[in-house]
């Protein structure tokens, strides 16, 4: 489990490559404060980073808001980067959420596009 370890190292974890649309299997966290690191090749995919309680029922994560972000968000649905369109390069995304479960879903995958992802799961105490 992601979150409860002192040791940074122990509390990441690197899903394999996606070359076709689907979801990573569940990692599960404990802890509020995680970031999704993205890395998106030959291409653009759109990328939806998803929470869940129970690892079946799954809802799209905000990502914590900050100016830069705000800046380039135009429609003020407080959500910015995720369920969003993401070319060929690596981006982070920073959360604040309460769930048990964190997975990645991407779709758009046509030919040689290919998505993978890393997630860091701090906990506040640690």
């Amino acid at each position: 489990m992601l979150g409860l370890h002192t040791v940074v190292s122990d509390n990441q974890h690197g899903w394999d490559a996606l070359s076709a649309n689907g979801s990573t299997p569940a990692a599960e966290i404990r802890g509020t404060f995680f970031t999704i690191v993205h890395k998106v090749s030959n291409g653009t995919v759109t990328i939806t980073d998803e929470g869940s309680l129970d690892g079946t029922v799954w809802w799209p994560l905000k990502e914590i808001a900050h100016a830069e972000a705000q800046a380039a968000d135009d429609d003020d649905d407080g959500v910015h980067g995720n369920g969003r369109s993401h070319s060929s390069g690596t981006t982070a995304s920073h959360y604040r959420a309460a769930c048990r479960y964190v997975r990645v879903t991407v779709s758009g995958v046509g030919g040689s596009e290919t998505m993978q992802a890393w997630i860091q799961c701090s906990n506040a105490a640690n």
